[in-house]
């Protein structure tokens, strides 16, 4: 899985992570359930800088929703065209 891991933790170490690192990350995105447990991340936005993600990034987050999903790769790249 291209060094990517899912790392089970509870909600207030997710809070306190985000804390940690002094409001840096300001948006959170939920990405799905494994085994009715809510998988999440967060990301920082830049007003007015955009930047693409990279090629080995999308390659995880495509490769998480084959294995947790029942989605095609024509709705994967549906589903990641809205971000």
């Amino acid at each position: 899985m291209h060094g990517g891991q899912i790392i089970k933790i509870k909600e207030s170490q997710f809070s306190d992570i985000r804390t940690q690192e002094a409001g840096w990350y300001d948006k959170i995105l939920k990405l799905g359930e494994i085994d009715a447990i809510e998988v999440k991340t967060f990301r920082r936005y830049w007003k007015g800088e955009i930047h693409e993600p990279s090629e080995d990034y999308l390659s995880i987050i495509k490769d998480w929703l084959k294995e947790n999903t029942t989605w095609k790769d024509s709705e994967i790249n549906v589903y990641l065209g809205n971000f």
